[in-house]
């Protein structure tokens, strides 16, 4: 915590000074294999979540996402995944200042808040979606998680799937930790029954929960087919989130390809062209080398993006499968943001 607090001193005070607005201003002046490729990523764009869903997946509100892609205007040449296979296949230069907009999952608030504003700037962007959710009309488990969790009465629960666990719940502090325990600890667990732990974690927090009040809920919150065309019809790029969400680290070679080879089939038959790109669901990447990462070369990929708070210099690429983000939050002010598309290396 101390060393976020300097971070973030560190960024407003060479906002003020200047000293962020000269490197961006400087950036477009060298030349090409030192420019570095900037990618942004959002999930949601809103202001209010809905009572009792996880306020933890907003990236921005809308007055904010429209300051964030004036500054990125401003300041970069907003490119496409095409643009990218283009340079990487043909050697075609890219403009100066290359970014590339991203957001991952597939919230409906994606289509009505940020498609607007992205076309209120003339942007444009990639939208990574988990196909399985649309597919059949179900919430992300951080989602019915946090839903059941928290509109509880109780004041403690003790869960005993997939392991024994006693929860406070006796503030709004205590269940938000409480969510965040249950999240952190089912997602990287192998082989979780996750219609188990639902139906368990209903009975236990006594709050109902079925099969219908889940599709309602994903009726609200994540795009459909429809709303992904709708995408595509707008101007925007659409790209593959996997298919269950799934951590790759933590699940097979095997597991890996089924779950993007799953992911493009539905995607070329929905939108008509096949995915290129992949961005790893919660920028959980394999490690390159491995079965794994070999695992999405196989199932047709050719880009895959990750979490890390970096960029890379252009000159400098080498791996396409592992392409680091910079990753936008509400808790950002303008100041902190375009520091963080400054020197984004150093304030991490």
């Amino acid at each position: 915590v101390p060393m976020l607090r300097l971070r973030a001193r560190l960024a407003v005070a060479s906002d003020r000074l200047g000293i962020s607005h000269f490197l961006l201003a400087a950036s477009r002046r060298l030349p090409s294999a030192w420019q570095r490729l900037t990618i942004v990523t959002w999930h949601r764009v809103a202001k209010n979540v809905a009572p009792g869903f996880d306020p933890g997946t907003v990236s921005a509100t809308p007055e904010q996402f429209d300051r964030q892609i004036a500054m990125l205007k401003a300041s970069f040449s907003i490119i496409d995944i095409a643009a990218l296979a283009r340079y990487r296949d043909e050697g075609r230069a890219l403009p100066p200042c290359p970014a590339l907009l991203t957001f991952d999952d597939g919230y409906r608030d994606n289509l009505t808040v940020a498609v607007p504003i992205l076309k209120k700037h003339r942007a444009h962007a990639v939208f990574f979606v988990s196909t399985g959710f649309m597919e059949e009309r179900k919430l992300f488990p951080w989602e019915w998680i946090s839903a059941i969790v928290t509109s509880s009465r109780r004041s403690r629960i003790d869960v005993s799937y997939p392991e024994p666990m006693s929860l406070g719940l006796g503030d709004d502090v205590s269940r938000r930790m409480a969510v965040r325990r249950l999240i952190h600890r089912t997602r990287t667990w192998v082989g979780l029954d996750w219609t188990r732990f639902a139906k368990e974690l209903a009975e236990t927090c006594e709050s109902p929960w079925d099969r219908d009040k889940e599709a309602k809920a994903a009726d609200e919150l994540i795009l459909d087919w429809a709303g992904v065309r709708a995408l595509v019809e707008e101007g925007m790029d659409v790209q593959s989130h996997g298919h269950s969400h799934a951590l790759f680290p933590y699940i097979s070679a095997d597991d890996i390809h089924q779950e993007l080879s799953t992911s493009r089939q539905l995607l070329e038959r929905h939108l008509g062209r096949p995915p290129s790109a992949v961005a790893y669901p919660a920028g959980a990447y394999p490690i390159p080398g491995t079965p794994r990462y070999h695992a999405v070369e196989r199932a047709g990929y050719r880009f895959g993006f990750r979490l890390d708070q970096r960029t890379r210099m252009l000159g400098g690429i080498t791996d396409w499968l592992s392409l680091p983000r910079l990753c936008s939050d509400p808790g950002l002010g303008d100041d902190q943001f375009r520091s963080m598309l400054a020197f984004p290396n150093i304030l991490r």
